[in-house]
């Protein structure tokens, strides 16, 4: 029996790559890997690790940790912590801190801040800023800076930089690049190149015989 045909290798369900990570699938089974750790599962039972802290809930109970800080509650009370903060609000009134920057709202009026930025609305007009770049919007037309990258549009047709890279789709054909890999797309359809060359490959032709 022979049979040929073609095979795209990133095909549906794999997430871009964190890291030079492997890839991993954005359906339910495994989230994408944070800084070399194990996959994780996205959906309610374990959240991705962050800085090899331990596994955590998505759902309501427990939130993934951020630079070994205790676990948090994603739903109302309280929401993770930042480099040691202590617990906040998700829902409106209060958010978590950053940078043990003040506490701030979530939803409007207020965003919280990021590396000591001035607050910013999360919703139009003003997004918050990230490293000291000006403000920018979250609709359409402008994302916020990455890196002190330019604007980019959130919405089609543009994705923000990230690390300096390119600026890609984020809705199909393609996604933002993470750390100057090769665009991948977000949707159900194709996943980040697994060729260290930096190319796509798809299709490929292959045999079975």
């Amino acid at each position: 029996m022979k049979w040929s045909g073609m095979l795209d290798p990133v095909w549906a369900a794999m997430a871009p790559t964190a890291n030079g990570s492997n890839s991993q699938w954005l359906q339910e089974s495994m989230a994408p890997r944070v800084n070399g750790s194990k996959s994780q599962w996205l959906q309610p039972s374990m959240a991705p690790r962050v800085n090899g802290s331990n596994r955590q809930w998505l759902q309501e109970s427990m939130a993934p940790t951020v630079n070994g800080s205790q676990s948090q509650w994603l739903h109302p009370p309280m929401a993770p912590t930042a480099n040691g903060s202590k617990s906040q609000w998700l829902q409106p009134s209060m958010a978590p801190r950053v940078n043990g920057s003040n506490r701030q709202l979530l939803h409007p009026p207020m965003a919280p801040r990021v590396n000591g930025s001035n607050r910013q609305l999360l919703h139009p007009p003003m997004a918050p800023r990230v490293n000291g770049s000006n403000r920018q919007w979250l609709q359409e037309p402008m994302a916020p800076r990455v890196n002190g990258s330019k604007s980019q549009w959130l919405q089609r047709p543009m994705a923000p930089r990230v690390n300096g890279s390119n600026r890609q789709l984020l809705h199909p054909p393609m996604a933002p690049r993470v750390n100057g890999s090769n665009s991948q797309w977000l949707q159900e359809s194709m996943a980040p190149p697994v060729s260290s060359a930096g190319d796509l490959k798809l299709p490929i032709c292959f045999t079975i015989e």
